[in-house]
């Protein structure tokens, strides 16, 4: 889809575009293009089929139904209900407050973005797989841009219902693209390979082909960017970025060493770890403080030792 910015504070409206929305585009483009222009949705789906029985042998087998399917979709409900938690814990723990609009944001995803693949599904006249004629069914198998024959009836299975739940969860992406790069990137990834594990399953049932389940990855996604746009990249827009500990001690926090009269060489700001950054800043100054007071102790030696002689 597209990765974190170097400095997202400063990214022009085009740039951004361009790689949440320019980039996913054109890679729906390419690779839903391939699936309708082709047979690969079948030849994908061939492998799954039992040509002499003529059914899917796993349609109905326990690891697929109850715990992909299943327990897909209750982690799924769990991660929402997590979300809106720490959206009411936000109120009582002030280290969650800068978190409680983009949990907020990211629970409204895993709800709508799943909601709006079923109202398209609802208006879709595709049928799933194991409906179709070439998989011992009754209904002709069509294409998303074919034309549909007199007769047909809808067969709401187009997008994937059941992977848009994982593909949400892309959503949390946004939240930590600004303050947590890398782990941006992992939801990111996570979310799409969890979503697409979930329709794959669906996929081996004989529920759904491939393409499907990509479709609702690109729902899921415009869903996501939306909603980013609308509840909080207007916002961080005018929000500073986040440092870490180690910009602080080396930006902000020097001016505290300046004002003792220590050198930002004497520092070696580079070697502190980043982590323990108050820590470090404490024990600077504790020993800058130590330092001027032995220094003065032994001023005032030397001036009684002189009055003595």
């Amino acid at each position: 889809m597209a990765g974190a910015e170097a400095n997202p504070s400063r990214e022009s409206a085009v740039r951004f575009y361009a790689l949440h929305a320019g980039v996913p585009a054109l890679l729906a483009l390419v690779v839903l293009g391939s699936f309708e222009l082709s047979n690969l949705d079948v030849r994908i789906e061939n492998l799954f089929f039992d040509a002499v029985e003529k059914r899917f042998p796993l349609h109905v087998h326990f690891l697929f139904e109850s715990i992909i399917h299943d327990f897909g979709r209750l982690s799924i409900i769990g991660l929402g209900a997590a979300l809106l938690a720490g959206v009411l814990c936000s109120y009582w723990r002030p280290s969650l407050r800068r978190w409680r609009r983009g949990c907020l944001y990211a629970a409204l995803c895993l709800a709508v973005a799943p909601v709006i693949v079923a109202q398209i599904k609802h208006k879709s006249v595709i049928h799933c797989p194991r409906d179709l004629a070439l998989y011992n069914g009754d209904q002709p198998y069509i294409r998303l841009f074919d034309p549909v024959p007199d007769g047909v009836e809808p067969g709401h299975c187009w997008p994937g219902g059941h992977s848009s739940g994982g593909f949400a969860i892309m959503s949390l992406y946004f939240v930590f693209r600004r303050e947590r790069p890398r782990l941006a990137q992992a939801w990111l990834a996570g979310g799409f390979l969890y979503g697409f594990g979930l329709g794959f399953g669906r996929v081996v049932q004989g529920a759904h082909f491939v393409s499907h389940n990509l479709w609702a990855a690109a729902v899921c996604w415009t869903v996501a960017l939306v909603l980013y746009e609308v509840m909080l990249r207007r916002r961080e827009l005018g929000a500073p970025v986040s440092r870490s500990a180690r910009q602080l001690v080396r930006d902000d926090r020097l001016r505290d060493f300046r004002a003792l009269g220590i050198s930002h060489d004497d520092l070696a700001v580079a070697d502190l770890p980043a982590a323990p950054a108050h820590a470090c800043l404490g024990q600077q100054i504790d020993g800058a403080a130590g330092r001027e007071e032995g220094e003065r102790e032994a001023d005032r030696g030397a001036a009684r030792a002189g009055g003595e002689s």
